[in-house]
C-alpha cells in the first residue's frame, strides 16, 4: 500500500499543535528551572520538526526551506539541532527533554532526505537515541511513569517505525548496507527493529495496566498529566497500526502487536475517561486558567476517538465536548453512559447531575488533601485542594494515615461520597460530599471525633477546625451583610450561594475563634467546640434562580430520650431558600432513636426535603452500626 505518514493522519481542523505537545504544559512550573535555559528554543525546534515531518515522502522535501516559516528555519540547522538534542539528553532534562527527542526521532527520515543531516550524522543520532531508549528501560513505571513511557516505550516504537519504513534511515542505521551482502544487512535491520518493538510492547502494555484502573481512570496523582499519557498512548497506537498493516500486506514483517487484547481494552476505556475528565470548555479538570494543559486540545480527542471502536464514546464526545463532529456519532442523551462514577483504585469520584447541565463535583483523594472541583452553569467555580487545619488544645492535628473511601452511593436523587482520615491525638476525620440532583445543591461536611464516633469517651478541650474551599480565579464574591451568606458569581452571572451552616446566620453572633474568611484563593470556614467532637457542614446552593430569594438557616435542637443532647453527640440543621426547606442531620455518637424538628431518626446521616404537608422526603439516609 502507499505509505501514509501518521503525522498527516494526526492533522485535524486546526493542525497547529505538534502531537508530541498534546496536553503538555510547556512551562517551568511543570518542568523545573533547568528547563528555562532553552525553553523557547526547544519549543520552536519541536514546531520546526513537526512541520518538516509533514513533508515526508512528498516532492516538496527537497525544497523544505521554502515550505517552513523563516522564524523556524534556524532551528533545523544541523549544529543547532544537535545542540538542542544534547541539552535534552541531560539527566536533569529527562522529562522535558523527552518531547524534542521524540520529535527528532519521528523526523529522522525527513532530516536525512532533506540533507539537514548526512548519513553518518543520522547513523550517530539513531545510535544515541537507540541507546537512550534501552537505558530508559531501567526506569520504574511506578516511580517515573511519564519518562518511562515516553523514553522507554514510545521512543522505542518510534525508532522501530523509522527502521521499518525509512529508506534513508535503513541505509544510515545499518552499517555496511552498501555491500553486496544485502540479505545479512536486512536480517540485522529486522532484528534491530524486532528488539525495539518488543521493548515498546512491554513498556506500553505495562503502563496501560499499571497506571489505569481497568476502566480507564488514572491514579489520582497522575490526573494533572493524564492528557500527556493519553497522547503518548494515542501516538503509539497509530504507529502500531501502520506497522501491522504493512506487516500484513508484505508478509515479511515482524507481526508483533504492541497493544494486546487487554491493552486495547484499557486504551478504549482510557478514551472514555479522557472525556469524563474534560470540562465543558474543553480544559482538563483541576487545571487553572494560566496552565497550558488547561486549554482545549481537539487534536488529541479526534485522534483518540478514531482509534476507539466504542460508539458510546463518540456519542458522548459529540454531546458534551466543544464543537466536536465525529462520523457515526449522534447526540441521543438517553443512550449516553451514566454521568456519575467512582474509581476506588484511582481514588477519584465524579458526582454529576446529568450530561446536559454538567452540574456537580469531581473529587480526587490520592494526596494529603483531597482535590475538589465544582461545576455550576458548565463553568468551574471551585477547583483545587479542599484543605483543612485543626487544633486540639493548641496542638496541630496532622494526618497519620491515607484517605480511605467509606461509602459511595448514587441514585437518580443524589450522589454521595464519604471519606475517612486518621489524625494525630487519636482523632478521626470523616469528610462528606453530597450532590442533591433534583434540589440542585451540594453539601460538604467534616465530622471529627476522638472516640471513633461512638460517643463513649468524649473529653473536654478546645477543638478548632478550619476547612478551605478553593475558588477559581476571576470569580466575584459578595457578602450579604450582616448575614454570613456569600454569593459567588461568574463574569456573566450568578454561580451559587455559600452557606456556612455550622456558624450562626448573623455575623454579630459569631463566637471567638470562629468565622468565615474570604480570600482570593477561597472560602475558609472555622468552627470550634469545647469537646472532642465537631460537625462542620457547608451548603452550596447551585440554583442561580434562587439567588434573589430570601434564605435562612438554623442549628436545631436534637432530642434523645426526651432530653436535648449537646452538638458534640449529634447535630441538626434547617436550611430555607424561598419556599424550599431542607433538613440535615449527623450523629457523632452511636446511632439511636433521636428527634429533630419533630422527625424521628435512627440514622447516622440524614438529608431530606420538607414537603408542603410537613413530612420530610428523604434525599439521603446513611445507617451504619459500629
Amino acid at each position: 500500500m502507499p505509505y501514509i505518514s501518521p503525522d498527516l493522519l494526526f492533522q485535524t481542523r486546526s493542525g497547529v499543535t505538534p502531537h508530541v505537545l498534546w496536553g503538555v504544559p510547556w512551562c517551568e512550573t511543570f518542568f523545573g528551572e533547568a528547563f528555562l535555559e532553552q525553553k523557547e528554543s526547544l519549543r520552536k525546534t519541536i514546531y520546526a520538526l513537526f512541520q518538516l515531518t509533514a513533508l515526508e515522502n512528498s516532492e516538496a522535501s527537497s525544497a523544505w526551506q521554502d515550505r517552513l516559516p523563516e522564524t523556524l528555519r534556524p532551528f533545523l540547522e544541523a549544529n543547532r539541532l544537535r545542540e538542542g538534542l544534547n541539552f535534552s539528553m541531560r539527566p536533569e532534562m529527562r522529562l522535558p527533554g523527552a518531547f524534542p527527542i521524540l520529535a527528532a526521532a519521528r523526523a529522522l527520515e525527513t532530516l536525512t532526505v532533506c540533507g539537514i543531516l548526512g548519513p553518518m550524522e543520522t547513523e550517530a543520532l539513531f545510535d544515541e537515541l537507540e541507546q537512550l531508549t534501552y537505558e530508559a528501560a531501567a526506569l520504574c513505571l511506578d516511580r517515573d511513569p511519564l519518562p518511562a513511557l515516553l523514553l522507554a516505550g514510545e521512543l522505542a516504537l518510534t525508532l522501530a517505525y523509522q527502521l521499518h519504513f525509512g529508506k534513508a534511515i535503513w541505509n544510515a542505521a545499518a552499517p555496511g548496507s552498501s555491500r553486496k551482502n544485502t540479505k545479512n544487512t536486512g536480517s540485522k535491520k529486522l532484528q534491530r527493529e524486532k528488539k525495539l518493538r518488543k521493548q515498546a510492547k512491554r513498556v506500553i502494555s505495562e503502563s496501560l495496566d499499571l497506571l489505569l484502573d481497568g476502566a480507564g481512570m488514572p491514579r489520582a496523582d497522575l490526573m494533572p498529566i493524564f492528557r500527556i499519557f493519553a497522547a503518548s498512548w494515542v501516538r503509539a497506537r497509530w504507529l502500531e497500526l501502520a506497522l501491522l498493516e504493512d506487516d500484513g500486506e508484505n508478509g515479511n514483517g515482524i507481526q508483533l502487536e504492541i497493544f494486546d487484547e487487554n491493552a486495547r481494552s484499557n486504551f478504549e476505556w482510557m478514551v472514555r475517561q479522557l472525556i469524563y475528565l474534560t470540562r465543558p470548555d474543553g480544559s482538563l479538570v483541576f487545571s487553572r486558567g494560566d496552565e497550558k494543559n488547561a486549554f482545549w486540545c481537539p487534536e488529541l480527542f479526534i485522534a483518540a476517538l478514531r482509534l476507539d471502536s466504542d460508539r458510546e464514546d463518540k456519542k458522548l464526545a459529540v454531546a458534551i465536548l466543544p464543537d466536536m463532529k465525529i462520523k457515526n456519532a449522534d447526540r441521543k442523551a438517553n443512550e449516553l453512559p451514566v454521568p456519575s462514577l467512582i474509581s476506588p483504585w484511582g481514588k477519584t469520584a465524579i458526582l454529576q447531575k446529568n450530561w446536559h447541565s454538567r452540574t456537580g463535583a469531581v473529587i480526587s483523594w490520592g494526596g494529603a488533601m483531597p482535590r475538589l472541583e465544582v461545576l455550576s452553569r458548565k463553568l468551574p467555580m471551585l477547583s483545587g485542594d479542599w484543605a483543612f487545619r485543626g487544633q486540639w488544645n493548641g496542638k496541630e492535628l496532622r494526618p497519620v494515615s491515607e484517605w480511605t473511601q467509606l461509602f459511595w452511593h448514587t441514585t437518580e436523587l443524589a450522589d454521595y461520597l464519604e471519606l475517612e482520615l486518621e489524625l494525630s491525638a487519636n482523632f478521626t476525620l470523616q469528610r462528606q460530599i453530597l450532590l442533591a440532583k433534583e434540589e440542585n445543591f451540594l453539601l460538604f461536611a467534616d465530622a471529627l471525633s476522638r472516640d471513633g464516633f461512638t460517643g463513649s469517651s468524649v473529653s473536654r478541650g478546645k477543638l478548632c477546625w478550619t476547612t478551605r474551599f478553593p475558588l477559581m480565579p476571576g470569580l466575584s464574591v459578595e457578602e450579604n451583610k450582616p448575614a454570613l451568606e456569600h454569593f459567588v458569581s461568574f463574569p456573566n452571572g450568578g454561580a451559587g450561594t455559600f452557606l456556612p451552616l455550622s456558624l450562626p446566620e448573623w455575623r454579630e453572633e459569631l463566637s471567638q475563634g470562629t468565622g468565615l474568611e474570604v480570600r482570593e484563593n477561597g472560602f475558609c470556614v472555622t468552627s470550634a467546640s469545647d469537646h472532642s467532637a465537631l460537625y462542620l457542614p457547608v451548603f452550596l446552593d447551585l440554583d442561580a434562580k434562587r439567588i434573589p430569594l430570601a434564605r435562612t438557616w438554623r442549628r436545631l435542637c436534637v432530642g434523645e430520650k426526651l432530653q436535648n443532647i449537646p452538638p458534640y453527640r449529634a447535630a441538626g440543621f434547617r436550611v430555607q431558600t424561598g419556599e424550599s426547606q431542607w433538613l440535615i442531620f449527623r450523629s457523632l455518637a452511636e446511632s439511636c432513636n433521636r428527634s429533630v424538628l419533630g422527625h424521628n431518626l435512627n440514622s447516622e446521616t440524614f438529608v431530606g426535603k420538607f414537603l408542603e404537608d410537613g413530612n420530610c422526603e428523604t434525599i439521603l439516609e446513611v445507617e451504619r452500626s459500629r
